[in-house]
């Protein structure tokens, strides 16, 4: 099959003639290629879209959103297809039309869209499912969704509208007190579609006075089956201002609040572990289900979760099975590779494969010429759309019948083989574009350099993930970058690492690290968990875990990984101080936390097939290795050093920390309390700084300043704040940050 050429210097397919068509081929060749994102590297990047491609995968995944939220009903669909197929696509559609939902009026109804990453840890699957869906119905609707002044997250209107719904149970339920249902009245008149905020106005207005009466009508309700002590946090919403229900949220997403936050809540429960996460992801969708917007949980890129074994696919899949029997009106969804997800389903527990019976895999087919066709249509039409002086024919320098002899003639059967060789295609010189052979293999190494530079930034640009999370992070990606090195016997700050595997304490079920490394003749086994937490509790627990290993003679050593902006909390500072000088706290600087989630995304990519046919996660660690990421290999060498440092250099670090004096830059020995002559004279340099030089800065940041201990600074900034001479707030990474208070501005 021929086509024959038609040089534009002559006319263009429009009829535009040869300057006119030159000025816009070199328009095109200057400009980033309406065919650029061929890879899609997460459903939350915008791309055109063509709504005839996998349109009955898309049927029926708003079919299961539709019944959840009209029936209630729960739904399971596993949706397959290989590598390139669409599959992250069509979650990025599904994630716009939730969007879209909130407007008033939609096709589709309400529904709140959330994209759950692969596992990082086989010990805490629910808590990974629990802060991700948080996370993202944490994140603000652009503004012209906004359904009033009274919303600005999905998770607000899901939870408005959850109490709104239980008013109404309430009014309308014969038994409930006759003075309650009656000051009821008011709110569930209104209607929340159309007047959202004039409910929760009435709502607020009312609480005052019918509060703790309508919890506790509320929670002896049979038709309502509420977790009691989760619901009761969650319940304080009207009565919170902005920043007590940023609390609630951050609580029901499994953070491990201070005491003091979990005290303003009125609870002490922490939904930090596996059974806390069940009860706050359960009472979470119940909440959807009476508010009408249903929780649809996506699972893409499953395949990375294989990095963590089979008794990590098999925990994931437990997970997805007990969240379709105990969460009705939950819509989940599980995006696979077609060849490995028979695999996957064999070796799954019968249970589970009895709820993978019960809804048909929808699998994604190849693309037929006249799909391949509506993508490059739409690709150009949205890239020439966008300019002033663009052609009148949007498919310019192309035809359809052009776009077809090439679709034909290389066997484009995918979104991503159209859109890449396309890229390649208008790259090409005019003159040359009919005989075009296909876009030339890219070397492994620069298809992974350019994978990790785009990860990079979308780390440092993104919604900042929970502190736990960030946590799980670290230490799951350190120990990536660890068994590589073991793997090729790659040197870590001069010393070989031996062995690298899980150990899961059987107590508690929480899974840590065990390395050997060995320089010289001096060999370290190496107990490793990170934690973030910022409950007194639950911190210090992680180091009664330390304490227990160390007791058993299970390792030499213990580090605790931990971000660098976070201090300890006082009762985690004493315990760590008990395990000196074998206990160790090691920093994790933000730009470590930048590099590792962009190496974490390189390996889920690599292992969904996203990176190049060549490129396993293997090959896509060894490749990132290669390519210098330097802050995360220094986390790597810091870690190694610290172990090796010798007992003494750890007791010195104690020493220091005790004294209120600066420790190394990245890891600590054991910081701990201080005594008050020392807090009072941090807490005097502290006020010197926020009055003379900034008066809001980072505790971290005040950490540096001054060459002091981060739990020095904590230390002396709870004793301003009980002062009243400063204010702790928290930034969007949950960290401490500490503001001058107008009556302190002056000695």
């Amino acid at each position: 099959m021929s086509v024959p050429k038609k040089p534009v210097t002559k006319s263009a397919p429009d009829g535009t003639p040869g300057p006119e068509a030159a000025r816009l081929e070199e328009l095109l060749a200057t400009s980033p290629s309406p065919f650029s994102d061929s890879v899609l590297q997460n459903a939350f990047h915008e791309t055109p879209d063509v709504p005839e491609i996998h349109a009955r995968a898309r049927k029926a995944c708003l079919d299961h959103v539709r019944a959840a939220r009209e029936e209630g009903k729960t739904a399971l669909q596993v949706v397959t297809g290989d590598a390139g197929d669409g599959k992250t696509h069509l979650v990025a559609w599904l994630r716009r039309q939730s969007v879209d939902g909130f407007r008033k009026g939609t096709a589709t109804g309400r529904y709140a869209l959330t994209v759950i990453p692969p596992l990082r840890s086989v010990s805490r699957v629910s808590h990974h499912v629990l802060q991700e869906v948080v996370r993202q119905l944490s994140t603000r609707l652009p503004g012209e969704v906004h359904v009033d002044d009274a919303t600005d997250t999905p998770i607000e209107i899901l939870i408005w509208r959850a109490l709104l719904a239980i008013a109404k149970t309430i009014h309308d339920d014969r038994t409930s007190h006759p003075e309650l249902r009656s000051r009821l009245e008011a709110v569930v008149t209104t209607n929340p579609d159309k007047f959202l905020s004039s409910c929760v106005n009435q709502l607020k207005e009312a609480w005052r006075t019918i509060g703790g009466a309508f919890v506790d009508t509320a929670l002896k309700l049979p038709s309502l089956d509420l977790d009691r002590e989760v619901f009761r946090v969650v319940a304080r919403f009207p009565d919170g201002d902005e920043p007590e229900r940023t609390a609630i949220v951050d609580w029901l997403g499994g953070a491990s609040l201070p005491s003091e936050r979990l005290d303003a809540l009125g609870t002490a429960l922490v939904l930090d572990d596996e059974a806390g996460a069940t009860r706050g992801l359960h009472t979470l969708l119940a909440l959807a289900r009476l508010a009408r917007t249903p929780i649809a949980i996506a699972f893409d890129q499953i395949e990375g979760t294989q990095r963590l074994g089979d008794d990590a696919m098999s925990a994931f899949l437990g997970t997805v099975a007990e969240l379709y029997n105990a969460a009705p009106g939950t819509v989940l969804l599980v995006f696979s590779q077609s060849q490995i997800w028979p695999e996957l389903k064999k070796n799954a527990p019968q249970f589970v494969q009895d709820r993978l019976n019960d809804s048909p895999v929808v699998h994604l087919h190849g693309l037929t010429p006249d799909e391949a066709l509506a993508l490059v249509a739409t690709r150009m039409r949205h890239f020439w759309g966008s300019m002033e002086k663009g052609p009148a024919d949007t498919l310019f320098p192309l035809t359809n019948e052009r776009i077809l002899f090439h679709v034909k003639r290389a066997n484009l059967r995918t979104p991503r083989t159209v859109v890449r060789y396309f890229q390649a295609l208008l790259r090409a010189p005019a003159a040359s574009r009919d005989s075009f052979a296909g876009p030339h293999e890219v070397a492994p190494k620069e298809l992974v350099r350019k994978k990790l530079a785009a990860f990079v930034e979308e780390a440092r640009t993104s919604q900042p993930r929970a502190a736990d999370a960030r946590a799980a992070l670290s230490q799951s990606v350190v120990t990536d970058l660890l068994v590589q090195a073991a793997r090729t016997r790659r040197d870590v700050a001069g010393a070989k690492v031996e062995a690298v595997r899980s150990k899961r304490l059987s107590k508690t079920g929480i899974s840590g690290v065990e390395l050997v490394v060995r320089r010289g003749d001096t060999s370290k086994r190496v107990y490793i968990e990170g934690s973030n937490s910022q409950n007194g509790k639950s911190a210090a627990s992680t180091l009664a875990r330390f304490a227990s290993v160390l007791e058993a003679n299970g390792a030499d050593h213990a580090v605790l990984l931990r971000d660098a902006s976070l201090p300890l909390p006082p009762a985690a500072r004493k315990a760590l101080l008990e395990l000196t000088p074998r206990g160790a706290l090691l920093r994790v600087e933000e730009g470590e936390i930048v590099e590792l989630s962009a190496i974490e995304a390189l390996l889920n990519a690599a292992a969904a097939g996203d990176i190049g046919q060549n490129v396993d996660r293997k090959t896509a660690l060894d490749l990132a290795v290669e390519c210098g990421m330097a802050a995360a290999l220094g986390l790597e060498q810091k870690l190694v050093e610290v172990v090796l440092a010798g007992e003494s250099a750890n007791a010195k670090g104690a020493e220091k920390a005790i004294a209120g004096e600066p420790t190394e830059a990245s890891a600590d020995a054991a910081p701990t309390s201080l005594d008050a002559v020392a807090v009072a004279t941090n807490g005097a340099a502290i006020l010197q700084h926020l009055r003379n030089v900034r008066a809001f800065d980072p505790a971290a940041h005040l950490a540096r300043a001054l060459g002091l201990s981060l739990e020095a600074v904590d230390a002396a900034l709870r004793e301003l704040e009980k002062k009243k001479l400063v204010d702790v707030v928290s930034d969007r990474n949950r960290a401490p940050v500490a503001l001058l208070r107008p009556e302190a501005l002056s000695p």
